[in-house]
């Protein structure tokens, strides 16, 4: 890469979609290629894209032990593959729901994966002692 990767970049990884399209190549993206993010104001996991355009977004999620994310939500569905270690995945609760002492909590096991609709409010939670890693892809829209 020939550019210094920043909140900017998000949406135009490695380039733009359009324009990797238009190319109709290969674009190798190593471990160094990923843009790295660091999501959360107060509580952090990492984010690192390895494509992030118009049409999809693929990120290596990693949660360090002890680790909760903050909610999130998208506006394009979310395909979540535990690769490293289990990993919680709360749903927020949201209208009438909210600030109920019930939250729905899935455990995705390593190896499995989990789909998440798009507008769906969610948080990941590591309750082991190693670190988590997963691979994330959300589609169309962050």
């Amino acid at each position: 890469m020939d550019r210094i990767p920043n909140l900017d970049s998000l949406g135009r990884w490695p380039m733009e979609g359009k324009k990797a399209r238009q190319g109709k190549k290969i674009i190798p993206v190593r471990a160094e290629d990923q843009l790295p993010l660091i999501h959360g104001r107060e509580k952090h996991v990492l984010f690192s894209f390895v494509v992030s355009n118009d049409y999809i977004n693929i990120a290596l999620l990693e949660v360090p032990v002890g680790g909760i994310s903050e909610a999130e939500t998208h506006k394009g569905d979310e395909l979540l593959y535990a690769l490293e270690g289990d990993l919680v995945v709360q749903l927020e609760e949201t209208g009438e729901k909210k600030g109920s002492a019930v939250s729905l909590c899935h455990h995705i096991f390593q190896g499995e994966k989990c789909f998440i609709p798009g507008g769906t409010p969610h948080k990941y939670f590591n309750f082991t002692t190693t670190p988590i890693k997963a691979f994330v892809v959300i589609g169309p829209g962050l």
